[in-house]
């Protein structure tokens, strides 16, 4: 099977179905679930294929198993039930995390000026919630302002974690990626309950383009839904024309009828956010703030290995978007 990680944008057209299959379901693996097979045309690498066509590609692979509606590369079976599962308990959650989504950006862009666009992901976008997981979000934030966002939308995160109570606890890996065991034991945290995750951060300057141009990232950006500023996620997609040759789907992606808006009154004290911002006074207080906390949840985390390993192999996932990676020039020469 072709390495679907290593392959190259002008390389998908060269791909048969079958193998297109197959390294749509690699990526699926990676964030740790199986399809069903009636949501491979909307995801498959390189396009949508006639559904027949599809069907009989699956069902002639060797390399494949299919179960009740689910598919998976062979090897990873254990992934099946936990998918079947997630389907089966998504509607139940839909509405909830629907609520507690609008209600967390709406605050967060009132506060937060830096905030250019957000985008769900995670189980919420993919459509496999269960009562464990949190709200996955994606955030695209103006050049010099990474650390500010992130440390300003973690302490709107901590507040909502206090709110109403939240029976669910921690989420581990969605279900269980390659290599581990498909159970992921619950890293408790003090006094809060972890509700709104922020998955990654990307400035201006690091999305336009990208520095990355493979598949992974590309179905990331496939698996993320705009929630806020739609227009901007469709300027991002086009401004890396690689992506639709991975995906044409990117490009023919529908903005949503609804977005969330700020609440009526602006943006609360956005002079003095965007004062420090500029100045770089609040950047590189928040950089040392984020590192601390880290190093501190870092800590925390080695009494749980599962989690920790969990977290480590999402900041390989993200490179070289990590908040804890060294500061990149980029290719304008402009710190990324």
């Amino acid at each position: 099977m072709v390495d679907v990680l290593a392959l190259k944008p002008q390389g998908v057209q060269k791909l048969d179905i079958a193998e297109r299959v197959c390294c749509t379901l690699a990526l699926a693996h990676l964030r740790g679930y199986a399809l069903p097979v009636a949501r491979l045309p909307s995801l498959l690498l390189g396009g949508p294929v006639p559904r027949g066509e599809l069907e009989a590609a699956i069902e002639s692979d060797g390399r494949l198993e299919l179960q009740d509606g689910l598919v998976c590369l062979r090897g990873h079976g254990r992934l099946l039930p936990a998918t079947r599962d997630r389907l089966s308990s998504h509607p139940a959650f839909e509405a909830i995390f629907d609520n507690l989504a609008r209600s967390y950006v709406r605050e967060l862009v009132a506060r937060l000026p830096t905030v250019e666009c957000v985008a769900v992901a995670g189980s919420f976008a993919s459509g496999g919630l269960c009562s464990d997981d949190d709200l996955d979000l994606n955030l695209f934030v103006r050049d010099g302002s990474k650390f500010l966002s992130y440390l300003t939308a973690l302490v709107l995160a901590a507040r909502y974690g206090l709110r109403n109570g939240w029976s669910a606890g921690v989420k581990g890996c969605d279900g269980g990626a390659p290599g581990s065991d498909g159970h992921v034991e619950e890293m408790p945290l003090p006094l809060i309950t972890k509700r709104v995750c922020i998955n990654v951060i990307w400035e201006r300057s690091e999305a336009r383009p990208f520095v990355r141009t493979d598949a992974a990232l590309a179905f990331e950006l496939l698996n993320s839904r705009p929630v806020y500023n739609a227009p901007y996620f469709d300027s991002v997609i086009a401004s890396n024309p690689w992506l639709p040759s991975f995906f044409p789907q990117l490009a023919v992606r529908q903005t949503p009828a609804t977005e969330v808006a700020p609440y009526p009154g602006g943006r609360l004290v956005p002079g003095v956010l965007e004062g420090v911002s500029r100045l770089g006074m609040g950047e590189a207080v928040s950089r040392r703030a984020v590192r601390l906390l880290h190093s501190l949840v870092a800590g925390y985390r080695s009494s749980y290995p599962r989690a920790r390993d969990c977290a480590a192999r999402k900041e390989r996932i993200k490179h070289p978007y990590g908040l804890l990676e060294l500061p990149r020039p980029a290719p304008s020469g402009r710190r990324g």
